[in-house]
């Protein structure tokens, strides 16, 4: 939706850069780097990852002629790159280029510095994809150590953190910390977004599974339904979040035998998030659950069956 509206600038910094070229050649120099960079950032936009991808290497491989291979916005470079890369789908490489980012952050600043922290959150998302969500864990507990170090206990940039945490906790059954870390997201997005950002609605269907998980339908309930009004005034109804806050909202109606309102609450929802290639393969999986539940408490487990072996589509954020 945003590409129109970026169509215009795009065309401008292809103009801009051409101009760069024709002014330097083949010559590195910190204007041709910077613009190769502000046409990456605008088609990364527009979601045309293998050009951004494409510029953002030529700017690297300049930026090392001018810098060096020792150099804060090498580092920089190197995250910006992976990003793509994770966004692509590509994780190993984007692994590969996260920890070169870290290995130059430790060398430069130090492993306590906001960046090598920045650069680390990142790459435990790279792990949680490639489904190893113990070790996005541990890397998400140092950047809250880091965090710790350099900020009060208010900084934005807890509550992501939080709220990671929270979620690869509820997967991996730890469920009491995993209510401790969504809690704290939860009320710090609060404190600081206010009571109607998306992100707190994220948190609260974050809340609102790990309570269907231990069968605290009325906290679930109101978790849900919350979250459902908030992102109603920013997101389409087939918008998967919206889809998942009522997933949520028919699982808890299930739990309480209102099976009638669950129904077509669970299988619509389900039907928008299993169709959608941005839904996290988590929120996938949970609304194919809630389904299954419905049928089983409905008494019909020929239908429940059917959706306990269908086979998982891992899709990435």
């Amino acid at each position: 939706e945003n590409q129109g509206n970026l169509a215009p600038a795009t065309k401008l910094m292809e103009e801009s850069l051409a101009m760069q070229r024709r002014l330097w050649g083949n010559r590195p120099h910190p204007d041709l780097a910077e613009a190769l960079n502000e046409l990456a950032f605008l088609l990364y936009q527009e979601g045309d990852y293998a050009r951004t991808e494409s510029l953002l290497r030529e700017s690297l491989a300049m930026k090392q002629k001018l810098l060096g291979d020792k150099h804060p916005e090498i580092a920089v470079a190197y995250n910006n790159l992976a990003m793509v890369l994770h966004d692509k789908g590509d994780l190993k490489d984007a692994e590969a280029m996260y920890r070169k980012s870290l290995e130059m952050h430790r060398e430069i600043e130090g492993d306590t510095h906001p960046e090598y922290a920045r650069t680390l959150s990142n790459l435990a998302y790279v792990l949680y994809d490639e489904g190893n969500v113990r070790g996005a864990l541990d890397a998400a507990r140092q950047v809250l150590d880091i965090y710790q170090k350099n900020f009060p206990e208010g900084h934005p940039d807890y509550a992501a953190t939080y709220a990671g945490m929270g979620g690869w906790l509820l997967e991996l059954g730890e469920l009491d910390e995993a209510e401790s870390m969504m809690m704290k997201g939860l009320e710090m997005r609060r404190a600081v977004l206010g009571n109607d950002h998306p992100d707190v609605a994220n948190s609260l269907v974050q809340l609102g599974m790990l309570d269907i998980a231990t069968k605290r339908y009325q906290p679930a309930l109101d978790s849900a339904r919350e979250a459902e009004h908030i992102y109603a005034a920013s997101l389409p109804k087939d918008h998967w979040r919206r889809a998942m806050a009522r997933a949520i909202e028919g699982a808890a109606l299930t739990g309480v035998g209102k099976l009638a309102e669950a129904g077509p609450l669970v299988t619509e929802s389900y039907e928008i998030i299993s169709h959608d290639n941005g839904a996290l393969s988590v929120y996938v999986r949970a609304a194919r659950r809630y389904v299954q539940q419905f049928y089983l408490t409905s008494d019909k487990p020929e239908e429940a069956a059917k959706y306990a072996d269908v086979a998982e589509v891992s899709q990435q954020r």
